[in-house]
Order: C-alpha cells, then sequence, then structure tokens
C-alpha cells in the first residue's frame, strides 16, 4: 500500500501520483484476466508472485548477500509447502498430510544442511529469516488459491483485492485531500487517521457493492448486504496492519521500497504486502461465516 501526501497540488507529488495510477490500471487489468480465466492461471500468477516477493524479503533484510543458495532453496520450499498445502494431492487426507509432512521434513533439513557446511557466514538467525520469509509471504499469500477453491470462490475470491485495493485506494484519496493528523508517524509518516477511516468504510462500501452487483447478475445468489459491509471493515483493518507491518520491516533494515519492479508503488512486496493479511482474513471469515448464499 502507498503513502498518503499531504499537498496533492505539489508539482513534485504529480508525477509519482500518475505513475501509481498509471501502474495501478494496468495491473487491474492483468488481475482482471487472470481471475475471469480460472484457477490454473490464478496459480501461476500466486507462484509468480510469491517468489518474487519472497527474493525482495531476503534482500531487504540481507540475505542474498550470504548465501543465494540458501535464498532459493528458502524460496523454492516455501513455495511447494504452500502450493501442495492448498491442493488436494490424494483423495485420501493421511496421504495428503504424510506427504506435506515428509516435504516440511526435507525442507528444514536442507536448511540445516546448508547452515552445517556454511556455518563461519550463515548464522541461526539467517536460517530463521529465511523461513519467516516463507509463512510471511508463501503460506499467507496461498490462501487466495484456498478461497478460490470455496464453494462460490470463482466469485468470492475478488473480496481479498477488492478488500486490498479499495483500501488503499480510499486511504490514499482521503488522505490527499482531507487528512491532517498522522496515523504512526514514527512507522509510516505520511499516513493519516483520516486516510485510515477512509479506506476502512471505503472497503466496506466496496463489499456492500460488489453483493449488490453480484446480486444484478446472478439472482439466484443472495448476499447479506450488513454482514458485507462488516466484513468490508474487518478486510480493510487486515490490509492496514499488513501495510504497516511491511513498513516495519522496512524501517529496521533501513529500505525505501522492497523493489523497483512496479512504478510508483516499489517491488512486488510493496504492492502486495496488504494482500498477504486480507486473503487468510478472507478464508477464515467465509469459512465459518455465510455472506453470499
Amino acid at each position: 500500500m502507498g503513502q498518503y501526501p499531504t499537498f496533492f497540488n505539489r508539482n513534485k507529488e504529480a508525477i509519482p501520483i500518475l505513475k501509481r495510477i498509471l501502474t495501478g490500471l494496468i495491473g487491474a487489468a492483468i488481475l482482471i484476466f487472470v481471475l475471469i480465466e480460472g484457477r490454473f492461471l490464478l496459480t501461476l500468477g500466486v507462484i509468480a508472485i510469491s517468489i518474487i516477493s519472497m527474493w525482495e524479503f531476503y534482500r531487504a533484510v540481507g540475505l542474498t548477500n550470504k548465501n543465494k543458495l540458501l535464498c532459493v532453496l528458502g524460496i523454492w520450499g516455501s513455495c511447494a509447502i504452500a502450493i501442495l498445502a492448498a491442493y488436494q494431492l490424494s483423495g485420501n487426507p493421511l496421504i495428503r498430510g504424510e506427504f506435506l509432512m515428509l516435504t516440511g521434513f526435507a525442507y528444514i533439513i536442507s536448511l540445516f544442511v546448508i547452515m552445517l557446511a556454511k556455518h563461519k557466514s550463515i548464522k541461526l538467525a539467517d536460517i530463521a529469516l529465511i523461513i519467516i520469509g516463507g509463512v510471511y509471504i508463501a503460506y499467507l499469500i496461498t490462501h487466495i488459491i484456498l478461497v478460490r477453491n470455496l464453494e462460490l470462490g470463482h466469485f468470492l475470491v475478488w473480496l481479498i483485492f477488492l478488500g486490498a485495493f479499495m483500501t488503499d485506494t480510499f486511504a490514499y484519496f482521503t488522505g490527499i485531500f482531507f487528512g491532517k493528523r498522522k496515523l504512526c508517524p514514527e512507522i509510516s509518516p505520511k499516513k493519516t487517521i483520516v486516510g485510515a477511516v477512509g479506506g476502512t468504510l471505503g472497503c466496506g462500501l466496496s463489499f456492500v457493492l460488489f453483493g449488490v452487483i453480484l446480486q444484478q447478475f446472478q439472482p439466484e445468489l443472495s448476499a447479506n448486504l450488513p454482514l458485507m459491509f462488516a466484513f468490508g471493515l474487518i478486510c480493510a483493518l487486515a490490509a492496514q496492519i499488513g501495510d504497516l507491518t511491511a513498513s516495519v520491516i522496512k524501517r529496521q533494515y533501513n529500505v525505501k521500497d522492497f523493489g523497483k519492479i512496479l512504478p510508483g508503488h516499489g517491488g512486488f512486496l510493496d504492492r502486495f504486502d496488504s494482500i498477504l493479511l486480507v486473503a487468510p482474513t478472507v478464508f477464515v471469515f467465509l469459512s465459518h461465516i455465510e455472506v453470499i448464499v
């Protein structure tokens, strides 16, 4: 998620905002295509985003300078476990669980073997960062696939991106025009309280609008609109926690952005930091509460 400049009319802010909007429009078009095309393309997209984001994370915390092989193994193992967990490998849950346990065990052993071989340069803290990166990125983002696998998942998966991007968009522009009091200046100096409130309410209203539109195009479905609004508020909070968590990580390791691949946004992890928490939030909520029937 992005920062909220105080004065929109400053020339120095105009170009970054235009870059941000253009990148966002292109990204939205790609996202819509991927979501419409189906589960396979979505899985490939999740894997690609996970790999790029994890490399950005490892680079930000200084691991790529120590041992690139360790980072590659961390990315491979984390993505493999996350994807295997998201897909049914067998009709027998015992076989599926056993396979996951063996994969996870092989992954951990491999990390420790590299630490033993390179014990003078690789510390236990480095191994911990490798594993944390996998949980933080690969495991959390895999919940996109879990949501897609739910009943009506081809509709419900849109809520993940709606929750993250609408929170960001409403927070960004309400912060620009109305924001004055800072939300948490030590973590993210340009974010404002008004922006956070605007993002939260905007997300809630976006979820209601999604429910209304869905009912118009799918008359056989019924959306609980008050519950959709509450659901949107919860997702907005998750999105902002995810965004601020990424900001803390960047501050602790003294990096401005995780990458530069997306003009106006930074890296993939800068763009998808909020989705990392919104995806599991959507999955857990929908697994226990029906908002669309």
